[in-house]
Order: C-alpha cells, then sequence, then structure tokens
C-alpha cells in the first residue's frame, strides 16, 4: 500500500480578527490614602505593568474593613488583566481575508515540515507535505483574490482493492476528528477541515494541524496503512 498522489483525489475540489481590546479603567471612586495608594498602580487609567510583590501586599494590607475587600478585589482584577492581557498579546492572528497558498507553505516550513507546491489534474494548486512518514495534502477553499477562507488536510492510500471497504464505518462511529471514506476505486481516505477566519489565529492553526496529525496516525494504524 501506498500513499496516493494528490492528482488521484476523486472529488470535486472546491473555490478558493479582531481580539478585543482590553483596558483596565479605574470604575470607582476613592479619597485619602486610599486615592494615593491606588494613583501608584493606575497611570492615565491602565494598570502599571512594574508592580512588585511587596508593593501589592502593602497596597493590600493598607485598609481596613470595606476599603481593604475593595483593594483586594482590585489586586485580584489586576492579575486577571496581566493574565488575559498576556494570552491575548502572544496571539498571531490569521488576516481577516484569510491565507494564500504561499502563506500556507511558509506557514508549513516555518514549523519544521516539508512543503511544496503540486499542481492537480485541472491544474488547481494544493501543499504537498508529510508527517511521521505519511505524505498529506493541503487543499484551499472559500477563495477569493487569491486568499481563503478555509483550508483541508487530506491523506488517501493505493491498497490496489485489498481494502475492506465494511470496515470504513468503524472510523466515522469512534473517531470524533478525521472523516474517512473510500473513493470508486475503494481506496481509504481521511480528511479534515479547518476554518481560517473569521479571527483565526496561527496558534490556534498549529493545534489543528497537531489534531490531524494524531488523526492520520490513528487511520494508518486502524486500517494497517503505509
Amino acid at each position: 500500500m501506498e500513499n496516493r498522489v494528490a492528482g488521484n483525489r476523486d472529488r470535486d475540489e472546491g473555490s478558493g480578527s479582531r481580539r478585543p481590546e482590553l483596558e483596565a479603567r479605574k470604575t470607582w471612586t476613592q479619597t485619602g490614602a486610599a486615592d494615593e495608594a491606588v494613583a501608584g498602580i493606575f497611570i492615565d487609567g491602565r494598570i502599571r505593568g512594574a508592580i512588585s510583590l511587596p508593593e501589592l501586599l502593602t497596597f493590600v494590607a493598607g485598609g481596613d474593613g470595606s476599603s481593604k475587600i475593595m483593594r483586594i478585589a482590585f489586586v485580584g482584577a489586576a492579575a486577571l488583566f496581566f493574565m488575559l492581557g498576556s494570552s491575548v498579546a502572544s496571539a498571531r492572528d490569521i488576516p481577516a481575508d484569510g491565507l494564500a497558498i504561499g502563506d500556507v507553505v511558509a506557514w508549513l516550513q516555518g514549523v519544521g515540515y516539508s512543503a511544496q507546491l503540486e499542481a492537480g489534474s485541472d491544474g488547481t494548486q494544493h501543499v504537498v507535505s508529510s508527517t511521521g512518514g505519511v505524505k498529506f495534502e493541503v487543499y484551499l477553499f472559500d477563495c477569493k483574490e487569491g486568499h481563503c477562507g478555509s483550508l483541508q488536510f487530506s491523506s488517501g492510500f493505493a491498497t490496489h482493492g485489498k481494502f475492506d471497504t465494511s470496515r470504513m464505518n468503524e472510523w466515522n462511529r469512534t473517531k470524533r476528528w478525521g472523516r474517512g471514506y473510500f473513493d470508486k476505486v475503494n481506496d481509504p481516505w481521511v480528511e479534515m477541515d479547518c476554518d481560517l477566519t473569521p479571527g483565526g489565529t496561527y496558534e490556534l492553526l498549529g493545534d489543528e494541524l497537531a489534531t490531524w496529525n494524531t488523526a492520520l496516525a490513528d487511520f494508518v494504524a486502524m486500517y494497517g496503512l503505509k
């Protein structure tokens, strides 16, 4: 058995964020020493980034009663802000109009995969890569002016009539990720679709690739494919 070449795929080909801004604003009024303490943490309505642990402990311990409760709540909100802000800042957005095929090649190569362009029987280009010694293809869909809003990972296997098609439903019944089917010559295929827009990030796309790797390895193992 061997990986089917992409040009033999017996299927019709398709056509070709904003992140929320987080702001910390002063939403209550304080007087006296409390105002002075908060002023050391707020600068122009935003949380100052460099706050030491002793500063925070001193700030919390400085009040009593309702003032202390308010201080504790403020510190908790500040900590949540920094955690969310760090997470959002680390995300790398996919452009709002999606990815061009060259972007997909660059992305795969950038995360350590081989990637090259090939043309199908209809002349449409797709990307060829591999994982764990198994070849797979990447097809782009929902395309407009060279940029595409979704993609599909796909891998097929030439079994020369030896694949038991009665077992295909076993995959679709027991596996959540990856759609399995057999083509008109009874060769098995597994595919997985991914949206790129709206609101996609390269981090999420990397997670999708990891899921695809697992699904493809499981498919190969279940049916003894190579």
